[in-house]
């Protein structure tokens, strides 16, 4: 009888990587990566449990999603923007790089129930992750193409970045993660526009709210909840009169005041 059972699924996977691991002693490795899983842990929570899966990494983490692609991008922003919260200025900050990529991933049933991918199966988000600079999160083709085709919102968070120094980066064609308004250019998208997403799509259905008001609403949030952020979207929608109000209220379900405020001015709350 096989102790294992291997499945092929379609995954999004971030894959993140600590700058310089191997230059940093074994008590700060120790450390960093502690903490690292508890805020992978952290912003993949508003994901179902049957849905994610965690990954310890010689160097960091993998974050495997097989629901929504747009989970990954939440995880992988809102991993980011708690790094940069906790040590802003510190002497020795946690520095990290984000690759995500979606492709099949080959997981195998082990003993006592849980699912684990192989080894290939995270190779692909950690060559995109190799291309990245501190800081930074670098997407696939295959997972931009997928989130740009939701949503022109989507879309515009992503810059495709070509370099004349590393053939490998023109032939993988990575796409940087950036704030909307400031990625590519999504005319490609314009004259045949998708949903969102069929979580998004239902949410809109049941509270009168256009699709790409939630959509906006939940990239804006997403950076200080993560995949919490179309909960939060839709418990807001069905409250909210406008969508200034509708801001408001996600600015009041965020836990942490510094995050409020940050969000508050991004948005022009007062």
């Amino acid at each position: 009888m096989k102790e294992q059972q291997e499945r092929i699924w379609l995954c999004s996977v971030v894959r993140i990587g600590i700058v310089d691991y191997a230059k940093l002693s074994v008590a700060q490795q120790a450390a960093i990566k502690a903490r690292l899983n508890e805020l992978s842990n952290l912003v993949a929570s508003g994901v179902r449990e049957d849905e994610r899966m965690i990954v310890a990494t010689d160097d960091g983490v993998a974050l495997c999603f097989l629901g929504d692609p747009e989970d990954a991008l939440f995880a992988a922003l809102g991993l980011r923007e708690r790094l940069r919260e906790e040590s802003p200025t510190g002497s020795n900050p946690v520095r990290i790089r984000i690759g995500i990529h979606l492709g099949p991933v080959k997981l195998a049933r082990v003993r006592g129930g849980d699912s684990m991918p192989s080894e290939d199966g995270l190779r692909c988000a950690e060559q995109v992750m190799s291309y990245a600079e501190p800081g930074q999160i670098l997407a696939s083709r295959s997972f931009f193409e997928v989130n740009a085709s939701m949503t022109q919102v989507y879309a515009q968070m992503f810059r495709q970045l070509v370099s004349k120094h590393d053939t490998r980066t023109d032939a993988l064609s990575v796409y940087e993660v950036v704030s909307p308004g400031q990625g590519a250019d999504t005319t490609r998208f314009q004259d045949s526009p998708r949903i969102d997403s069929p979580s998004t799509e239902m949410i809109a259905h049941t509270t009168g709210w256009e699709r790409a008001e939630l959509t906006a609403a939940a990239v804006a949030i997403a950076p200080y909840v993560g995949p919490r952020a179309r909960a939060m979207v839709k418990s807001a929608a069905e409250r909210a009169t406008s969508v200034a109000h509708l801001y408001q209220l996600l600015a009041e379900s965020i836990p942490s005041a510094q995050d409020r405020d940050e969000f508050c001015r991004a948005q022009g709350i007062t």
